[in-house]
Formats: C-alpha cells, sequence, structure tokens
C-alpha cells in the first residue's frame, strides 16, 4: 500500500510538472490520482478531448461540473509509461492547436 501510494504521488507531481510546462494549461494540486486542469487560451475541454480520443487516450471533460466550465478538464495519474505518452501527445496537440483551426 504504501509502496503504491509512493508511486502514485511520484507519478502525479511528474505530470502535474508536464502539464505546468504547457503554456495556457494550469493543472491545481491534488492528494487523488487524478488532476484537474485548466486551459487558458480558448480551447475547450471538448475540442482536446476529441483529439486525444483520436489516439486512443481519454481525458474528463469537466464542463458539466458545478463551478467549472469548458476549459477544464480531469486526467487520471496513471503509469509512468502512459503519463509520459500523454505528455508527449498533449505537447504534439497543444502546439498543433496553434496552427490548426479546430
Amino acid at each position: 500500500r504504501e509502496r503504491t501510494i509512493r508511486y502514485i504521488t511520484g507519478q502525479r507531481h511528474f505530470l502535474c510538472d508536464g502539464l505546468a510546462r504547457m503554456r495556457g494549461l494550469k493543472p491545481f494540486p491534488a492528494a487523488a490520482n487524478y488532476l484537474l486542469v485548466e486551459m487558458r487560451n480558448g480551447i475547450t475541454a471538448a475540442d482536446l478531448r476529441d483529439r486525444l480520443l483520436r489516439r486512443k487516450m481519454i481525458i474528463r471533460d469537466c464542463s458539466n461540473y458545478t463551478g467549472l466550465d469548458s476549459r477544464f478538464f480531469r486526467v487520471a495519474v496513471r503509469t509512468a509509461e502512459e503519463n509520459s505518452l500523454l505528455l508527449r501527445a498533449m505537447e504534439e496537440i497543444w502546439s498543433a492547436f496553434s496552427r490548426d483551426p479546430i
């Protein structure tokens, strides 16, 4: 149990730091095995979700959560490999958003 808690804590920090490095993303600190993230560049969580789905990855659009809107999504903390894959996909998608119409 303790080993799992340490692992998830480390991966949560890794994922949070990776997301925070992307301009326009603000991950919120958490104690759970997921992160809430706000997008601050006009892109919606639904747009991001759709692009990630094409890569067989999923995030939770939080636009229907009380007090949140289409700028918020939630992402699960997974294994090191899965978190790295998600961050790479997010970096590619994030840079494409600035080039491509949605």
